[in-house]
């Protein structure tokens, strides 16, 4: 997918004022600084044109860092990758993009692939901060067009905005920049005038003599409305210890055993699931993210099948596949879904998860078509191996073969990958051993619209 644009591709940090060319002018020297957020929530991978220099593979909460750039009128041009070869496909422009003298910018590319934004902040560059203090700011890019209230404490171990300032952000607004001291602190959002946390960042360090900003984005999992997005000079990341919490399902492919339980630290969540089935999301707290599950068969507790140690990931969907085999008994996987729709194609998961079928050839083909004459999109070489792509939106045959041959596990499955929807699926063992009747379990994942 991270394909760039043709012609000369300049990196991030060559950004200085065009590239290095015996025949080409030179370069200005640097004057600004910049960098760029991609927060469009509905686009797949974006790329930058900045007078020339170009910037492929820019994912959803990703920022470049910030880079040198010469001063006069620049031309910015945001594109998202195709999700067939990855050519750009033009989204917005900006043709009159100032940049003077000791700015620091950050341009935002917001809204949605149909209506995009470009949103630039500017601050002053500052290279004398006082070493015992930092500097922080917020930009409110969630989409809704609420306002939101920003709580920072000094006191990492904070669980309450008692006492507190309160910085309000209004939608598409940026805050002043707030002069805190260096260390640890924690980070509280609330919906403007609610006084209800929504958004909990854990504890994170500000060093000294440093600049942050952070960005109020919307959240695609558990937890939420917002969620936070905390930059610095070399790119974007989640919060390390956000209080979000997780939500995890289990897919049943433990075939020829009967149906099963699971409990996670001692409770049982799922009962009596059936062979070839995905369960619903089960939501885990902030605070207890690290869990046992213990699956069973159903009813009978003393009849352990496998015991699993998970960590999950805050403010993430997961599912926990379950596959077994006469030699190993029962194994297991956590799988991190997707659950942010692309406006510009169809999402699709597929998750291996037979023992019994060793690699596997995945065709996706025209409806109806022979897989005589078409090649595998995909190989699946070992098992609990997934895929996850974005895909042209249409209709597609879906038809799973032994590899290196037209021998299929199942029928064809015709998938209709639309635009803005997900589908998961997950391949297992026939419910006999060694019978030929292969599983498909096809779950649609999008959320509701």
């Amino acid at each position: 997918m991270n394909r760039v644009w043709t012609g000369a591709l300049c990196l991030v940090l060559a950004l200085i004022a065009g590239c290095d060319s015996d025949d080409g002018p030179r370069a200005v020297p640097p004057i600004a600084q910049l960098r760029i957020v991609n927060l469009i929530q509905d686009a797949p991978t974006i790329l930058m044109d900045f007078s020339g220099n170009q910037v492929a593979g820019i994912g959803y909460a990703e920022s470049t860092a910030l880079a040198g750039v010469g001063s006069g009128t620049h031309l910015v041009v945001i594109a998202t990758e195709n999700v067939v070869d990855g050519t750009p496909e033009f989204l917005t422009q900006e043709t009159s993009f100032a940049v003077n003298l000791n700015q620091e910018i950050t341009i935002i590319a917001g809204g949605t692939v149909e209506s995009p934004t470009l949103t630039r902040v500017d601050e002053t560059r500052d290279t004398r901060l006082d070493p015992s203090n930092a500097e922080i700011h917020y930009y409110n890019a969630a989409s809704g067009g609420a306002g939101y209230e920003v709580y920072l404490s000094a006191d990492p171990s904070a669980t309450s905005i008692n006492g507190i300032s309160p910085v309000s952000v209004a939608a598409g607004e940026s805050s002043g920049l707030q002069v805190v001291p260096g260390g640890q602190h924690r980070l509280f959002i609330t919906a403007s005038g609610s006084g209800t946390i929504i958004y909990d960042s854990g504890a994170f360090n500000l060093t000294g003599s440093t600049r942050r900003m952070v960005m109020i984005t919307d959240n695609f999992g558990p937890g939420g409305p917002v969620r936070g997005l905390l930059l610095n000079d070399s790119g974007a990341r989640n919060f390390p210890a956000e209080q979000m919490p997780a939500s995890i399902r289990i897919a049943n492919l433990i075939a020829d055993l009967g149906n099963v339980d699971v409990s996670i630290d001692g409770t049982v969540i799922w009962s009596d699931v059936d062979y070839a089935t995905m369960s619903g999301y089960h939501e885990v707290a902030a605070d207890n993210r690290a869990i046992e599950v213990v699956v069973t068969l159903a009813n009978q507790p003393a009849e352990v099948l496998l015991t699993s140690n998970q960590t999950l990931v805050a403010g993430q969907f997961a599912t926990l596949a379950l596959a077994a085999n006469a030699a190993d008994g029962a194994e297991s996987r956590l799988i991190v879904d997707s659950s942010r729709p692309i406006a510009t194609g169809g999402r699709l998961q597929l998750v291996h998860a037979s023992p019994e079928a060793g690699v596997l050839d995945a065709y996706l083909i025209e409806v109806g078509q022979d897989p005589a004459t078409a090649a595998p999109r995909y190989t699946l070489p070992t098992l609990f191996i997934e895929v996850d792509t974005i895909l042209m939106p249409r209709d597609y045959d879906l038809l799973l073969t032994f590899a290196g041959s037209l021998t299929p596990l199942a029928p064809a499955t015709t998938l209709a990958l639309e635009a803005n929807r997900i589908h998961s699926v997950i391949v297992g063992d026939p419910a006999t051993p060694g019978g030929d009747d292969f599983v498909l379990v096809v779950q649609d994942d999008s959320p509701p619209q």
